[in-house]
């Protein structure tokens, strides 16, 4: 999640290392838009661009983790438990 959170256009940014170090990040590419504050702002022209970018770049982002999870080489993959145990 920080990482989706890290791809964000607003904020203050992920704190990767804390409690160890304070500093905030940002990734070089930010296409995912910060959400308006307030149910009255989101229902808006723009928390609607926002939820598009929102549901675009996520569900892209678990599309990819799903299917690279499941193309894994069987020597990659955890070894299944008999059944009964």
């Amino acid at each position: 999640m920080a990482f989706l959170d890290a791809m964000t256009d607003g904020g203050l940014g992920v704190a990767f290392f804390a409690p160890f170090d304070n500093h905030r990040y940002f990734l070089p590419w930010t296409p995912i838009r910060v959400s308006p504050t307030g149910v009255g702002r989101f229902f808006t022209d723009r928390g609607l661009v926002v939820l598009q970018s929102e549901l675009l770049w996520i569900g892209c982002c678990g599309a990819a983790g799903t299917f690279g999870l499941a193309d894994r080489p069987a020597e990659l993959r955890l070894p299944r438990s008999p059944a009964g145990i």
